[in-house]
């Protein structure tokens, strides 16, 4: 999915990867271990950070029909990434940063 100029492209999909379950075990923890919870804003900004960052590489995919996850629909692909990852960062900066 990444450009081809990128340097490290596979550790960069490795690293990605790891840092999504690393995000899902985290929500998990901060739900379950109440100490956590003045770390929630932090965490939520970070997941924020994240899905900005791997955005434009999901752009990417689309307008050059990456056939991966999707991404080969192209724009069609964008009409429902874009809104949902908005969703996820709307849901993430209420959830994370204004309800606690």
């Amino acid at each position: 999915m990444l450009a081809p100029g990128y340097p490290y492209r596979k550790e960069i999909v490795w690293i990605s990867g790891i840092m999504e379950f690393a995000i899902g075990l985290g929500i998990i923890a901060l739900n379950q271990l109440s100490n956590l919870e003045p770390w929630m804003a932090w965490y939520g900004v970070g997941i924020i950070l994240f899905c900005a960052a791997v955005f434009p590489i999901n752009v990417h995919a689309a307008l050059k029909h990456i056939p991966l996850g999707g991404h080969e629909g192209g724009l069609r692909y964008l009409y429902v990434r874009t809104p949902v990852q908005l969703m996820l960062i709307v849901w993430t900066w209420y959830f994370f940063i204004c309800w606690p």
